[in-house]
């Protein structure tokens, strides 16, 4: 009366591996087809839509800044370099506000005489890459001016032109920024803004 509970246990004990044995094989193959498929498709979504060579240039506009107005910029001439027949002039666009702005492309420059008229024609662009140029409070975006030296023949400038200030249109903006100067005029080329730092 004993005997055939142990061999029903041994049966049942037989089956239960035959089963366990069955079941892990299955299980461990499909992992591998699968992590296989998973690490191709990721990266391809991204190649195609080109997502990080365009958000590098606009590394700044996630901060969700607004543009710098006129109205919280202060306009500050920096220093006036001679070479070869040229003239550049760097100046500042210091933020005056409480809160960081955003920066981005040319900047109308002119340079006007004593009755306000402009000397010539306004600076035209260099044609230069860009970039959004993040200000904070007390920070600055910089161009640079070039104008040729009215003394050389061909230019088609005036020697006998005064400058009496200089206007700046911040980008984006439609009210200038004024301030005296004596910066000589003569065929003007005027470059985007660009990153800088503290402008006194």
């Amino acid at each position: 009366m004993r005997r055939p509970p142990l061999a029903l246990t041994g049966a049942v004990a037989l089956l239960a591996l035959a089963g366990c044995g069955t079941t892990t094989t299955p299980q461990a193959l499909p992992p591998s087809p699968r992590s296989t498929t998973a690490e191709p498709s990721s990266p391809s979504p991204a190649s195609p839509t080109g997502g990080s060579p365009t958000s590098a240039p606009g590394a700044a506009t996630p901060t969700g800044e607004g543009a710098c107005t006129t109205a919280q910029l202060r306009l500050v001439a920096g220093r006036v370099e001679g070479t070869a027949g040229s003239f550049y002039a760097t100046f500042f666009l210091r933020n005056g506000g409480a809160h960081a702005c955003s920066l981005r492309g040319y900047p109308g420059f002119a340079l006007l005489s004593a009755d306000g008229a402009v000397i010539q024609h306004p600076a035209t662009r260099t044609g230069q890459a860009y970039r959004t140029v993040l200000v904070r409070p007390g920070q600055a975006g910089a161009f640079v001016v070039r104008t040729v030296d009215a003394t050389i023949p061909g230019t088609g400038c005036n020697p006998a032109w005064r400058t009496a200030t200089v206007q700046v249109y911040p980008p984006g903006q439609r009210s200038p920024l004024r301030q005296p100067s004596h910066l000589q005029a003569c065929n003007l080329t005027v470059g985007p803004v660009t990153a800088s730092g503290p402008a006194d």
